[in-house]
């Protein structure tokens, strides 16, 4: 308390006759591992699961973590921690098929041996007495880094290039090669017009239209 040091010895021979107490901080000295000595998570560890999760991690649900409640991977009763790396996010009606029976649903940090290798080390779900991997969820997971949002930005420009593209090749099409009347003209145009609303999918190839 007093901020000295004393040796290794000596701390740990005082420590033996202390309630132990073990607190571990992120780079911020914020307490993100509580173990068995609180139940409930902290605001900070809130937080990073928040930041982590974004939601609900039962697979296929899309709850936002404003309707989650942090939940013990293996639960508190059964001598679960809570600490952030056994901590997930889960909604009222999900964390509820959290449960001991027959089917009630199971989660557990994902492993090479368990889940999909590329979500190692976060949590998947599965039902009880079935043989299947562990499923993570992958909807509310966002990637944010630079670097994928740049090829992000670039896949749908290289989208709306090519539509814009094959609308134009449509027109200089239907407007130096075709010899309309009134009536075929205005479906011409009724077609051009409408372009906008083909969806978008790859670029096509620069090959041109036949006439």
């Amino acid at each position: 308390a007093s901020g000295g040091t004393l040796p290794v010895r000596d701390a740990l021979a005082l420590a033996g006759t202390s309630r132990p107490f073990l607190a571990l901080l992120d780079d911020k000295d914020r307490p993100l591992f509580l173990g068995r000595q609180r139940r409930l998570a902290n605001p900070d560890q809130r937080m990073a699961l928040i930041a982590s999760q974004r939601g609900c991690t039962r697979p296929g649900c899309d709850q936002p973590a404003t309707r989650a409640a942090v939940h013990h991977v293996q639960e508190w009763k059964n001598g679960g921690l809570t600490d952030i790396d056994v901590l997930a996010l889960a909604c009222d009606a999900d964390h509820a098929q959290v449960n001991d029976s027959e089917h009630g649903w199971i989660t557990e940090i994902i492993t090479p041996d368990t889940g999909p290798p590329e979500w190692v080390g976060r949590v998947g779900w599965k039902q009880r007495g079935t043989a299947e991997q562990l499923l993570p969820n992958p909807i509310l997971r966002q990637d944010r880094t630079i670097a994928a949002r740049a090829a992000a930005n670039r896949h749908q420009l290289a989208l709306e290039t090519g539509q814009a593209r094959t609308a134009q090749r449509f027109r200089d099409t239907f407007r130096e090669q075709l010899t309309l009347d009134p009536a075929h003209l205005a479906e011409g145009h009724r077609w051009e017009h409408d372009l906008h609303l083909i969806p978008l999918g790859e670029p096509p190839d620069d090959e041109p239209l036949a006439a």
